[in-house]
């Protein structure tokens, strides 16, 4: 699909990770709001080119009827649908939660003593999983909990800034990693959590 006629409507509804990821859920979300575009794009007024040729909008999905759909109890999509983050998706939550508790923190990190993150059945597979202690690069440090939720509490932020040589070697990061432990919930208060839903 030509995604370069999109403008910024794509960007701000998928995140470039979720399209160059090649993830099947997250290319199939990329694809629906491709051809939402589409549709809208009936409504405006703009150059040929963007519609027209051999990579146009016309050519590529017009022939494309029909909806997408998710079955139902079918998690992943919603899961691509809010993925805000630049890390793997169990951490999205946990990522939130710790930007909101910076400005609580507001540079009195260090009286912190302990941090723990209790997991659902469903993630605890992946993140109770022996990692290094400190990610060395960005490849290790987006699939690594610890360490995106130790920025954000720091930082109130997450991007791709934060995989830098300046915070993966930061001392107060490495503190935060250090102190912080991975639970995995009892199904009852898993259950309660969720509203009963799995995942």
């Amino acid at each position: 699909l030509n995604l370069s006629a999109s403008s910024a409507v794509i960007t701000e509804q998928v995140r470039p990770g979720d399209i160059t990821n090649l993830k099947s859920g997250a290319t199939a979300y990329a694809t629906a709001r491709a051809i939402w575009c589409y549709r809208f794009s009936h409504f405006l007024k703009a150059p040929g080119s963007m519609f027209e040729g051999k990579s146009g909008w016309y050519k590529n999905v017009a022939e494309l009827t029909g909806e997408f759909e998710a079955p139902e109890g079918y998690f992943p999509y919603e899961t691509v649908q809010i993925k805000c983050f630049p890390s793997f998706n169990p951490a999205q939550g946990p990522v939130e939660c710790a930007i909101n508790m910076n400005a609580i923190i507001d540079g009195k990190e260090d009286e912190i003593k302990s941090i723990q993150l209790r997991v659902n059945a469903k993630h605890s597979q992946k993140l109770l999983k022996k990692r290094i202690q400190y990610p060395t690069n960005m490849a290790e440090a987006d699939h690594h909990i610890k360490y995106v939720v130790a920025v954000a509490m720091l930082t109130g932020s997450l991007s791709p800034l934060q995989y830098s040589e300046e915070y993966l070697h930061n001392e107060k990061v490495h503190r935060l990693i250090d102190i912080m432990d991975i639970v995995m919930m009892d199904e009852a208060e898993e259950k309660e959590l969720s509203g009963g839903k799995a995942g």
